[in-house]
């Protein structure tokens, strides 16, 4: 890869990439279908709201609509990227601009080898997470050059990160935990409220709890769950095996399975 700097003189930036004023949401779109989309929707809107930007319900239907074209031209099973930003707009914090959309599109690739991971602690403090704002991955960024120094070998989407004596998730899914017949998910600062896990939850099928570190050791099983993924068991957390294939993972299964949008392809 070359190393030439692209150096340009520009007028007008788009504010995601200026003040990083942008979320995104991240989905399958499997054979013309995407899980939860209302879902993935209602939480783009919520972040874009705490940014100034008022997300018009008529976007919806429109996006969803590219989104679903743009997976037809690519692949029968694609990962979508959403982000909308801010917009292009002269120098200036505080000015305002027309929001712009943009929509990545790839063929969705299986990575089906069994996931070892260890815990890092977050280096930053905690905020409440209620979207996927694109400043909070520049962050997480940061978090990982410090980690790879630490564990130079290991892949950053093995890592379960923590903070004060809790866990928090993966680097892009949320966790489950289950231990003493129930699974649990972490909750508070720091978590983000995925799709996935909201589903889960309101179907009584797993349960928000704080979650301490030392769960790590004594859960019996552990899942990593994103809306690109689905459900992914972890083989072992810092060494620690787990059951893959353990009878609690059957009834998460069962739920997914008699939805649309949906593929597990770990189970």
């Amino acid at each position: 890869m070359s190393n030439t700097l692209n150096i340009q003189h520009i007028n007008e930036m788009d504010r995601g990439l200026a003040y990083a004023e942008a979320c995104f949401e991240t989905f399958r779109i499997i054979e013309g279908e995407v899980f939860q989309w209302p879902e993935h929707w209602q939480r783009i809107a919520l972040g874009l709201k705490t940014l100034g930007i008022k997300a018009d319900e008529a976007w919806a239907q429109q996006i969803l609509e590219t989104c679903l074209h743009q997976a037809k031209q690519t692949s029968s099973d694609c990962l979508v990227r959403l982000t909308i930003s801010g917009g292009d707009a002269a120098w200036g914090l505080t000015l305002k601009a027309q929001p712009k959309a943009y929509i990545q599109a790839t063929p969705y690739i299986l990575k089906n080898e069994p996931i070892q991971t260890i815990s890092v602690e977050y280096p930053f403090p905690l905020r409440e997470k209620l979207a996927k704002y694109t400043s909070d991955y520049g962050e997480t960024l940061r978090a990982i050059q410090l980690w790879k120094v630490q564990h130079q070998d290991v892949s950053p989407h093995q890592f379960v990160l923590c903070k004060n004596g809790y866990v928090l998730g993966g680097l892009t899914s949320n966790i489950l935990l289950y231990h003493r017949g129930k699974w649990l998910t972490p909750e508070g600062n720091g978590v983000l409220h995925g799709t996935m896990r909201q589903y889960l939850l309101n179907k009584k099928l797993i349960h928000a709890a704080k979650c301490t570190v030392d769960l790590l050791q004594t859960c019996e099983a552990a899942l990593f769950l994103n809306s690109g993924q689905f459900l992914r068991p972890l083989q072992s957390i810092n060494t620690y095996n787990k059951d893959t294939r353990h009878d609690a993972i059957i009834p998460i299964q069962i739920a997914l399975k008699a939805e649309k949008g949906v593929k597990l392809e770990h189970l």
